[in-house]
Protein backbone atom coordinates (compact mmCIF):
# COMPACT_ATOMS: atom_id res chain seq x y z
CA UNK A 1 0.00 0.00 0.00
CA UNK A 2 1.24 3.24 -0.89
CA UNK A 3 1.64 6.10 1.30
CA UNK A 4 0.08 9.90 -0.07
CA UNK A 5 2.76 12.50 -0.34
CA UNK A 6 3.66 15.65 -2.00
CA UNK A 7 7.76 16.60 -2.95
CA UNK A 8 8.64 20.02 -3.41
CA UNK A 9 12.21 21.03 -5.07
CA UNK A 10 13.61 24.11 -3.88
CA UNK A 11 16.52 25.19 -5.61
CA UNK A 12 19.25 22.37 -4.28
CA UNK A 13 16.49 20.99 -1.58
CA UNK A 14 13.77 18.68 -1.14
CA UNK A 15 10.96 19.16 0.87
CA UNK A 16 9.15 15.51 1.42
CA UNK A 17 5.70 15.43 3.61
CA UNK A 18 4.07 11.90 3.90
CA UNK A 19 0.42 11.44 5.19
CA UNK A 20 0.41 8.97 8.15
CA UNK A 21 -2.63 9.73 10.53
CA UNK A 22 -2.52 6.72 13.02
CA UNK A 23 0.64 5.79 12.52
CA UNK A 24 3.23 5.87 15.86
CA UNK A 25 6.47 7.50 15.48
CA UNK A 26 7.93 3.85 16.63
CA UNK A 27 6.76 2.10 13.95
CA UNK A 28 8.04 4.45 10.90
CA UNK A 29 11.53 3.91 9.42
CA UNK A 30 13.24 5.99 6.82
CA UNK A 31 16.13 4.82 4.28
CA UNK A 32 18.34 6.72 1.44
CA UNK A 33 19.81 4.43 -0.25
CA UNK A 34 21.99 5.26 -3.85
CA UNK A 35 19.27 7.90 -5.35
CA UNK A 36 16.11 6.81 -3.27
CA UNK A 37 14.23 7.88 -0.27
CA UNK A 38 12.66 4.46 1.42
CA UNK A 39 9.56 5.32 3.60
CA UNK A 40 8.22 2.53 5.56
CA UNK A 41 5.02 2.52 7.88
CA UNK A 42 3.11 -0.34 10.33
CA UNK A 43 -0.43 0.67 10.91
CA UNK A 44 -1.94 -1.42 12.70
CA UNK A 45 -5.85 -1.90 12.37
CA UNK A 46 -8.41 -0.63 15.10
CA UNK A 47 -10.22 -3.35 17.58
CA UNK A 48 -13.40 -3.70 16.52
CA UNK A 49 -16.34 -5.29 18.02
CA UNK A 50 -16.80 -8.65 16.42
CA UNK A 51 -20.44 -7.65 16.08
CA UNK A 52 -19.58 -4.49 14.38
CA UNK A 53 -20.58 -4.59 10.14
CA UNK A 54 -18.56 -1.74 8.17
CA UNK A 55 -20.97 -0.29 5.55
CA UNK A 56 -17.62 1.76 4.46
CA UNK A 57 -13.86 1.19 5.01
CA UNK A 58 -11.57 3.63 3.35
CA UNK A 59 -8.52 3.61 5.67
CA UNK A 60 -5.19 1.62 5.32
CA UNK A 61 -3.96 -0.79 7.40
CA UNK A 62 -0.72 -2.93 7.40
CA UNK A 63 2.61 -2.44 5.98
CA UNK A 64 2.93 1.09 3.97
CA UNK A 65 5.68 1.81 1.84
CA UNK A 66 6.37 4.90 -0.94
CA UNK A 67 10.14 5.15 -2.66
CA UNK A 68 11.14 8.75 -3.93
CA UNK A 69 13.78 8.99 -6.14
CA UNK A 70 15.46 12.24 -5.64
CA UNK A 71 19.08 11.64 -7.14
CA UNK A 72 21.96 12.32 -5.10
CA UNK A 73 21.75 14.31 -2.28
CA UNK A 74 24.37 14.45 1.15
CA UNK A 75 22.85 12.25 3.68
CA UNK A 76 24.18 14.26 6.10
CA UNK A 77 21.45 17.32 5.40
CA UNK A 78 18.94 14.88 5.87
CA UNK A 79 16.07 15.62 8.32
CA UNK A 80 12.89 13.82 9.41
CA UNK A 81 10.04 14.86 12.00
CA UNK A 82 6.92 13.66 12.66
CA UNK A 83 4.31 15.73 13.89
CA UNK A 84 0.11 15.59 13.93
CA UNK A 85 0.34 12.63 11.30
CA UNK A 86 2.44 14.28 8.74
CA UNK A 87 5.87 13.07 8.26
CA UNK A 88 8.41 15.89 7.14
CA UNK A 89 11.72 15.21 5.52
CA UNK A 90 14.23 17.55 4.29
CA UNK A 91 17.56 17.17 2.54
CA UNK A 92 20.24 18.96 0.13
CA UNK A 93 20.75 17.71 -3.33
CA UNK A 94 24.78 16.70 -5.00
CA UNK A 95 26.75 14.10 -2.53
CA UNK A 96 28.28 10.55 -4.06
CA UNK A 97 27.23 7.76 -0.88
CA UNK A 98 26.30 4.23 0.03
CA UNK A 99 23.15 4.19 1.88
CA UNK A 100 22.06 4.99 5.49
CA UNK A 101 19.58 4.82 7.70
CA UNK A 102 18.45 8.39 9.13
CA UNK A 103 16.71 9.04 12.45
CA UNK A 104 13.02 10.65 13.05
CA UNK A 105 12.99 13.47 15.14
Amino acid sequence: MSIPASRVDIGESIKILCELPGCEKQNLKLDYDKDTLIVRAKKPAPVISDEATFHEDDRKYGTLERRFRIGKVDPSTIRAGYKDGVLTICCARTYESGGIGIDIE
